[in-house]
């Protein structure tokens, strides 16, 4: 007996694979040096503004992935605005993967 798959059941890889793909593209960080430090260490730089990153998709189970996804969007926004180092003030729990900071230019 023949088993016959119809088109239907193949398409589901489309959507999925695109949605790889597209978290994928969340998770890649922008080549940069920025260090993370605390606040005593940038005494005299420049604070540039507030930076920040969630992901509520990875919680639970898979939160490692979620944080990862969140610290490297708050490093790719310091890393656009030209920072040199990072000061978190939020680095998420297993619930939330939100990360968020002060980005400082020093010299």
């Amino acid at each position: 007996m023949a088993h016959y798959q119809s088109e239907s059941q193949g398409i589901w890889h489309i959507p999925a694979l695109f949605c790889v793909l597209i978290l994928a593209g969340c998770a890649t960080p922008v080549e940069t040096s920025i260090q993370e430090t605390t606040e005593a260490n940038v005494a005299g730089c420049e604070e540039l503004g507030p930076i920040a990153g969630s992901n509520s998709v990875f919680v639970g189970l898979s939160a490692s992935v979620g944080r990862t996804y969140a610290q490297n969007a708050a490093l790719n926004d310091a890393a656009h605005m030209g920072a040199t180092h990072v000061v978190w003030r939020d680095m998420g729990t297993s619930l939330t993967n939100e990360w968020a900071g002060t980005a400082y230019r020093c010299d």
